[in-house]
């Protein structure tokens, strides 16, 4: 198993851990590792620097909080091994400057954590608490966006509607005010139609029926 770490290096690096008698036999992979660490890896102030730097890394809300959570805790660990100080406190303490910055949380939301005990304040109490919060808002946002569609899918409709179809589309304000009124026409003369066909009938008078009027002999025929 030992291959795998010293095959892809110079044998000068390991050369040190090759003994005369049992060769590798008494390395591990721990060992292995530690040795190239400590003996070839050279860190430099600069590197150091740069880590410490990097430990402090912003979230720039386009990522997922989730992976700035990964990111910040990658950074943390290069620290530890080059030997930068990245205690959990200072992890701790950056990550929620950056739940204030992101405006991401309101005032009461922020508040719920200032008033935890201290003991509840360790990193991962902390990364659960916000990353909790922020799923649960998300879901939120989801649901208000689904529901707000769905009003307004049905309000354009029932817009739609209150202008009046047809088979040929839709109907502007003034047609469809037209054909109101045409229509209560049509009603209103078929209701005077009824009205005359349920009434007796009336003798239609003619030349052939016509008698003069023997009470004022006029001699004119109705008109």
């Amino acid at each position: 198993m030992d291959k795998i770490v010293r095959e892809p290096v110079d044998t000068m690096y390991v050369k040190e851990l090759d003994d005369n008698f049992i060769g590798f036999g008494a390395q591990t992979i721990k060992l292995i590792i530690m040795h190239l660490r400590t003996e070839w890896c050279v860190v430099t102030t600069l590197k150091k620097k740069e880590a410490a730097a990097a430990f402090h890394v912003q979230w720039d809300l386009t990522s997922h909080i989730t992976k700035f959570v990964c990111k910040l805790g990658k950074q943390q660990k290069l620290c530890h091994d080059i030997g930068v100080p990245a205690p959990d406190a200072t992890k701790v303490q950056h990550y929620v400057k950056n739940m204030y910055s992101s405006d991401m949380f309101d005032d009461k939301e922020m508040q719920a954590w200032e008033i935890k005990p201290s003991t509840d304040k360790t990193w991962e109490a902390t990364k659960t608490h916000f990353v909790s919060l922020n799923k649960s808002k998300e879901k939120f946002n989801r649901e208000r966006e689904a529901s707000t569609g769905a009003y307004k899918s049905a309000h354009s409709i029932v817009s739609a509607g209150s202008i009046g179809t047809s088979a040929l589309g839709t109907f502007s304000t003034i047609d469809h005010q037209s054909i109101i009124e045409y229509t209560n026409s049509l009603e209103t003369a078929l209701e005077h139609t009824k009205d005359h066909a349920h009434s007796p009938p009336h003798r239609i008078i003619t030349s052939n029926n016509w008698r003069p009027n023997r009470k004022n002999f006029s001699l004119k025929p109705p008109n």
